[in-house]
């Protein structure tokens, strides 16, 4: 069974995060940038990052790398064209696990651990 996660438009998913009953687009940029600006870390991550949600808030002059996860691909590669030449963007798509097991998704938290500075 395919995650529904990856036939959600991008569009879709900004403009509902978006819309003044659900708010939470604001919400977690905002959250977001108090978190940056608190820690000023070398790097970061955000995990579940759709098509760049917060990226702005973060300050190249600071921040140089920003690790982008999402589960959806296409959401990552809709990011890089408008953040490519602010940061070292590394983009991952996690494998999608079954209920019963999350191995593959603990690896790839463990390989980016050593690099972040703030782990949201």
């Amino acid at each position: 069974m395919q995650n529904p996660w990856l036939s959600i438009l991008l569009s879709d998913y900004e403009g509902h995060m978006s819309l003044p009953e659900v708010a939470q687009a604001g919400m977690l940029s905002r959250e977001f940038e108090v978190l940056v600006r608190q820690y000023v870390p070398e790097s970061v991550a955000i995990l579940g990052c759709s098509g760049g949600s917060g990226f702005d808030r973060i300050s190249p002059n600071v921040t140089s790398r920003v690790v982008g996860v999402d589960i959806n691909a296409a959401y990552i590669e809709t990011a890089r064209p408008d953040f490519w030449g602010n940061f070292a963007l590394l983009s991952c798509t996690p494998a999608i696990c079954k209920p019963q097991r999350c191995d593959s998704i603990l690896s790839i938290c463990s390989a980016l651990r050593p690099c972040l500075s703030i782990w949201i």
